[in-house]
C-alpha cells in the first residue's frame, strides 16, 4: 500500500493523501482480479461493498492511531522531528530474541540454536533499519494491539507498509 500511496520513490506522503490511497486501493483489490501465479491462473472474486468499507475505515482508523503514537513518540523525544516509524518489525524481532534467550535458559534448545536465532533476528534488524534510534521507534508502536497487522519489512518507502509522509 505504500507503493500506491506514492512512497515508492522515497516521497513523502501527506496524511490526507496517505488516508485516500487506502481507500483507493482498497477498493481496487476488492473489485476482485485475475492473478498469475506460480501455481497458475487464480480469479478473486469481488468482495462485498460492506465489507470493503468496513476494512477502510478500520485502516484509516489505525492511521491515525500511527500518527497520534508518532506525535507522542516525538513529545517523549523516542523520535525525531520529521522522523517516522517505516516498520514495526522490531517488536517481533526483539520477541524472536528473547524467546531464543528463554529456550536456551529452559533448556528448550542448545546455545548453537539459540546464538542462530538471535543472529538472524539481529540480520532482519539491519535489513529494515539504517539506526538504533530507528530500531527503538520500530518497536514502540509494534507492541501495541493491531499496528504488527500493518507493518512490513525494507527500507522507508520500499515496501514499509509505512509510507514516508509529511504530518498533517
Amino acid at each position: 500500500m505504500a507503493d500506491s500511496a506514492g512512497a515508492d520513490g522515497g516521497d513523502f506522503v501527506d496524511i490526507g493523501y496517505w488516508r485516500q490511497a487506502v481507500g483507493k486501493v482498497l477498493r481496487a483489490k476488492a473489485a476482485g482480479s485475475t492473478v498469475l501465479g506460480p501455481d497458475g491462473v487464480t480469479k478473486n472474486d469481488a468482495r462485498p461493498e460492506s465489507e470493503t468499507e468496513a476494512q477502510i475505515e478500520g485502516v484509516q482508523r489505525l492511521i491515525g492511531r500511527i500518527t497520534r503514537y508518532e506525535a507522542r513518540m516525538r513529545a517523549d523525544g523516542v523520535l525525531d522531528e520529521n522522523r517516522y516509524v517505516t516498520s514495526v518489525d522490531a517488536w517481533d524481532l526483539g520477541r524472536a530474541s528473547k524467546m531464543a534467550r528463554w529456550g536456551l535458559g529452559a533448556r528448550y534448545g542448545t546455545l548453537q540454536e539459540a546464538e542462530s536465532a538471535v543472529i538472524e533476528a539481529g540480520r532482519k534488524a539491519a535489513l529494515s533499519y539504517r539506526s538504533w534510534p530507528e530500531f527503538s521507534a520500530g518497536g514502540t508502536p509494534g507492541g501495541l494491539s493491531g499496528l504488527r497487522a500493518v507493518g512490513g519489512r525494507g527500507r522507508p518507502g520500499r515496501h514499509s507498509g509505512f509510507p514516508r509522509r509529511k504530518a498533517g
